[in-house]
């Protein structure tokens, strides 16, 4: 098995296991070709950073200059324009103690980029959505006046930031990456597997419905490894239990195990599908706890005041 636990580097050892999307790259280069700004969406494991890296690798072909950024790591808007900056190869601007606001700063930072050639920005995964709505909302006049197009992919779930105003007007082209067709999982089950083992995972009868590569990647491994119908047996009996607890158990399950992440409490994107208040959803998710449904751990890796976070997740191993 040749699968690997992240995106595929599509211009580097890893090209023969890219799955060509033709109509998905086509309509990507058409954006850029009419200069709109894109916002590429899926989830979680959709395919995204792949799809970007592929991008970057068509557009490099055709001598159009490229800055692939990792946003994942910016807590805000300067942090976003100082990772655009790196990437652009551009000096760093030194903060002003003279300037009279932030906005000021963040206005120096964005006209600093105006240096660099001409060239499509691709933002893979910004995970602080405001402060890249404060970067593509607020200063949207700054960004329009550089030579610059943008590509910003996200999480669906995290996208509503840059789906309202003003940040709504910046992106005049939308683009959602739909989930595999049954030719799609075909070449990648037999791009990464041995005949044999392709063989096997295709004829599986529980193979998921809706499959997007991680998806498809991770099945074939319970497959191969023999832990399907232990995982089947698993998401049976939390439904079981959910379903005992009542409708807002049974809708939390299905939403946490569909995005397929641990989530918290805290978690805007969770609240808002759900329709609930944080104070709701603490105690629902900690029903849910001690029926054994969800299990949960504390988030050691933000940097962030106060205590870290808890985060809940489907147990793998619910009471019987």
């Amino acid at each position: 098995m040749r699968f690997r636990d992240r995106p595929l580097l599509v211009d580097g050892l890893d090209a023969d296991l890219y799955v060509q999307r033709p109509a998905l790259e086509r309509l990507l280069l058409e954006a850029l070709a009419r200069e709109r700004n894109v916002l590429l969406l899926g989830p979680r494991g959709s395919g995204k950073s792949t799809t970007l890296r592929k991008l970057a690798s068509d557009l490099r072909e055709e001598g159009r200059q490229v800055a692939l950024v990792n946003a994942g790591a910016a807590r805000s808007a300067e942090d976003l324009l100082a990772l655009v900056t790196s990437e652009l190869d551009l000096p760093e601007l030194h903060p002003d103690p003279n300037l009279a606001t932030p906005v000021v700063s963040l206005v120096r930072g964005v006209r600093n980029i105006a240096h660099a050639p001409q060239s499509v920005i691709l933002l893979d995964d910004p995970l602080d959505a405001e402060g890249a709505y404060e970067l593509f909302g607020r200063l949207r006049e700054e960004l329009w006046a550089l030579p610059h197009q943008w590509v910003v992919a996200m999480r669906s779930d995290q996208s509503s930031a840059l789906r309202r105003p003003p940040a709504d007007a910046f992106f005049s082209e939308t683009i959602e990456i739909s989930p595999f067709d049954e030719h799609e999982i075909e070449q990648l089950l037999r791009k990464g597997l041995d005949p044999d083992e392709a063989q096997r995972v295709l004829t599986n009868s529980a193979r998921p419905l809706l499959d997007y590569p991680r998806e498809v990647t991770r099945f074939a491994r319970q497959v191969l490894e023999g832990t399907v119908d232990e995982n089947q047996h698993a998401a049976h009996r939390r439904a079981e239990i959910a379903l005992g607890l009542g409708r807002p158990a049974s809708m939390a399950l299905a939403e946490i195990e569909a995005l397929g992440a641990p989530i918290a409490a805290s978690d805007t994107s969770f609240l808002e599908r759900m329709g609930w208040t944080r104070p709701h959803a603490a105690r629902t998710l900690a029903k849910m706890e001690d029926a054994g449904v969800l299990r949960s751990f504390t988030d050691a890796t933000e940097d962030r005041p106060g205590r870290p976070r808890k985060l809940y997740e489907p147990n793998p191993h619910p009471p019987r």
